[in-house]
Parts: C-alpha cells; sequence; structure tokens
C-alpha cells in the first residue's frame, strides 16, 4: 500500500520507463513546468494530465487521483482492518495527511486512531498521540466538541478522574454551543457522576446522575438510558442503602439487548452488596452477571473475566476466584496480550497470597511484573514496584524488598 502524489506517480513511471524529462515533454509542454509538477510546485491541467497518460501508458482515472482523493479512499475502507492491522493503516494515513497538511482528514484519522488505543487499553500510544492531537485541534477549533469528549473518556479510563470531569464539564456547559443532543447530555452527566463516585464524592455524583435521570425520558439511547439507571441504583445503595426495585427492573428492560453492559451492572451491584455484608445478594448478582455474559472464546470476555477477578477477591470469595482464573489465563496468553497477561498473573498472585502459598504467589507476581514492564507507565510501575517489596518484605526476604523499595523512590522522584 502507498500513497504517491500526481507528480510522483508522473516521475516514477517516467523513470522506470527509461524516458527522459525531455522525451516525455516533447515539444507539448516546457520542460521547467513538468519538472514543477513533477516535484508537486504546481498542479497539471486536465489536458497535461491526458497528454502525460496517454505518453506513459497509464490509466488516466489512477493519474487524476491526487493524494487527498487517496486518503479519503482508503479511509473509506477502514473497517475492512482489525487489531494491528488497523493500527498500521491508520498511522499509515495520518502520515500522509500530516505530510501534505490535510489537517481535516488528519483530525479524522487521529480522532479513529486514538479511539482504538482507548478501547484496546494502549494508554502509553494515546499519551504519544496527545500532542500532535491538540496541535491539529489547535489549528480547526470546528472540532473541539470531538477532542473535550476524547479526552474525558481518555482521562476517564486511565482513572484520572480529576482531569476527566475538567473535560466532561467544559462538554455540559456549552451543551448547546455544541448542539449536543439529549443522549449526548445524559451520557456526559453519567460519566461525570462515576467519576465523582470513584473519588468517593458522593453528594456531587448523585447531583449528576439525578440530572441525568431526572431527564431519562428524554433519551432514546436504551444503553445509556439502562447505565444511567444502574449507576443511581449504585450510589444509592452505596450511600443510603436502598435499592430500587422498579428503577432495577428498567434497566434491565432497557439493558436486554446489551448481555455485556447488563453483566456489567449487575457486577457492579454484586460489589457493592459485598461491601455492604449482605453475600446472599452478593452471590445472586455475581450468579446473574456470569449467566447473563455467557462464556465465550473472545478479547471482551477475557477483559470481563479480569473484572470478574477483581471482584471476587476484594470480596474475599476466593473459591470463586480460583474456579475462574485458569480460563482468565488461558484466554489471556491465547490472545498474547500482555496487559490481560499482567492481570491475569496478578490477580493468581493474589489467590495464592491468600491460601498462603508463597511460592507460587511469588512466581505469579514476578510473572506478572514481567508483563507490566512492557507496557507500565511511571505511575503502574510505582505501585507495583511497592507491592513487590511488601511482599518480599512478609516473605522475609530484606534484600528484594530493599531492591524494589529502592526502584519505587526512584520514580516517585520523577512522579
Amino acid at each position: 500500500m502507498e500513497i504517491l502524489s500526481i507528480g510522483e506517480k508522473i516521475k516514477r513511471s517516467r523513470i522506470y520507463k527509461g524516458i527522459t524529462l525531455k522525451d516525455l515533454c516533447e515539444d507539448k509542454i516546457s520542460m521547467s513546468k513538468m519538472s514543477s509538477i513533477e516535484n508537486n510546485k504546481i498542479k497539471p491541467d486536465e489536458d497535461i494530465l491526458k497528454f502525460v497518460a496517454e505518453k506513459l501508458d497509464l490509466r488516466l482515472e489512477y493519474l487524476k487521483q491526487d493524494v487527498r482523493e487517496q486518503i479519503t479512499t482508503n479511509m473509506s475502507s477502514v473497517g475492512n482492518y482489525k487489531g494491528e492491522e488497523l493500527e498500521q493503516y491508520l498511522k499509515f494515513n495520518l502520515e500522509h495527511s500530516t505530510r501534505y497538511c490535510y489537517t481535516d482528514l488528519s483530525l479524522k484519522i487521529i480522532h479513529r486512531l486514538f479511539n482504538y488505543y482507548l478501547e484496546t487499553g494502549k494508554y502509553n500510544e494515546v499519551e504519544t498521540l496527545i500532542p500532535n492531537y491538540y496541535e491539529l485541534y489547535q489549528e480547526n477549533v470546528d472540532v473541539e466538541k470531538v477532542y473535550y469528549k476524547d479526552m474525558a473518556m481518555y482521562f476517564f479510563k486511565a482513572e484520572e478522574y480529576l482531569e476527566a470531569i475538567t473535560y466532561f464539564d467544559k462538554l455540559c456547559k456549552s451543551a448547546d454551543e455544541y448542539n449536543l443532543d439529549d443522549n449526548n447530555i445524559g451520557q456526559n452527566y453519567l460519566y461525570e457522576s462515576i467519576c465523582y463516585s470513584n473519588l468517593s464524592l458522593f453528594d456531587k455524583a448523585s447531583y449528576y446522575i439525578n440530572e441525568s435521570l431526572n431527564n431519562v425520558e428524554k433519551i432514546t439511547d436504551n444503553k445509556i438510558k439502562g447505565e444511567i439507571m444502574t449507576q443511581y441504583l449504585c450510589l444509592e445503595l452505596k450511600t443510603s442503602n436502598k435499592f430500587d426495585e422498579q428503577i432495577f427492573r428498567q434497566a434491565c428492560e432497557c439493558l436486554e439487548e446489551y448481555k455485556d453492559i447488563l453483566s456489567e451492572s449487575y457486577l457492579r451491584i454484586a460489589k457493592i452488596f459485598s461491601d455492604k455484608g449482605n453475600n446472599e445478594k452478593f452471590n445472586e448478582f455475581m450468579n446473574k452477571s456470569l449467566e447473563a455474559r455467557g462464556s465465550s472464546k473472545s478479547y471482551e470476555y477475557a477483559n470481563y473475566l479480569i473484572r470478574c477477578l477483581e471482584v471476587l477477591i476484594s470480596c474475599g470469595e476466593i473459591n470463586k476466584a480460583e474456579s475462574i482464573s485458569d480460563e482468565t489465563l488461558n484466554l489471556a496468553i491465547y490472545f498474547n496480550d500482555v496487559k490481560l497477561i499482567d492481570k491475569a498473573y496478578y490477580y493468581k498472585a493474589q489467590i495464592c497470597g491468600c491460601k498462603q502459598e508463597e511460592r507460587q504467589m511469588e512466581m505469579y507476581m514476578n510473572l506478572s511484573m514481567d508483563a507490566l514492564m512492557k507496557f507500565g507507565t511511571p505511575k503502574q510501575r510505582y505501585k507495583r514496584y511497592m507491592e513487590m517489596g511488601y511482599m518480599y518484605y512478609e516473605l522475609q526476604d530484606l534484600q528484594e524488598s530493599l531492591k524494589y523499595f529502592s526502584l519505587a523512590n526512584r520514580i516517585k522522584n520523577k512522579l
């Protein structure tokens, strides 16, 4: 796959066929003009294109397609690519759109690439992309709404909730200016509520989710409606120990076609019931979550199992966690995803720790550490170094403990 300007096509074909500039031009075109065309300094007119196409035995339509048209055509078929092929395809087209200063095309491509990285959890790549994205946004502030939403979702998924709130707040305050519909407004309030909830600022979290819930009838997207109701249920249960059965049924109805999201909703509710000490309800909703999701050999299912392990271990359900840990690890290895592998080994280590299987715990923690070092941010590495330090301290291996605490301190000074 390559993208060539009209001038590059002419020059490459001419040289390949052993035709000199003088022979190509004959007495029809000046050599200086043709040289300027080949070097992209001027655009050829229709008559010149027809003449050159005939002389070089090129299809006229091929010759006429400039870089902008080629990139536009490429982007229309972007749906044919997945995974790393999609990443390389987007990066290739972004490189050329940037080179030829097609800012509008570059913004569309970088938006797609940015969201691909978010969906696949490649936050290091997102951080690398942000300066370029910001520079392009500065050249075309008409895309401010898209840029703010992308940045909000990046900080949200990276668990940088204060930064995420800043961008969601900008979107909410400028809803009229950005022509946001009720679905978008409701979703922004939803995410803002989740951010505040994760920061344990429950009054603000309740304010924003109530803003969404009060206007939920205006929302036409059932997925967003169901997620809003789930967030409301979780907050009420967490702060007031209340569970509105009617809203729960409505949420389930809205999410009936979205089994993956429904299972995540059950999982969130299960976790809160466990925190409240209601093991009966915890088991009920944990089982609902697993049943709604169903087993599959998919990347999304592997991520879901990781979240289940996190909940089960935090709730002290070690036997249940162990029962799905092997399947989780096998899927992580099958997809050869370093982030999944890190988490799968990490939770295996936690399970072994709870069972006093110290040698196994140490082995899995080191395997997890090896995976994390391939992608982890400084903040993630610092946290893991500290965990390793404490683990070896508990194992009475003071030399290893000191090593990891020292590594953590080196990073801490740079955070």
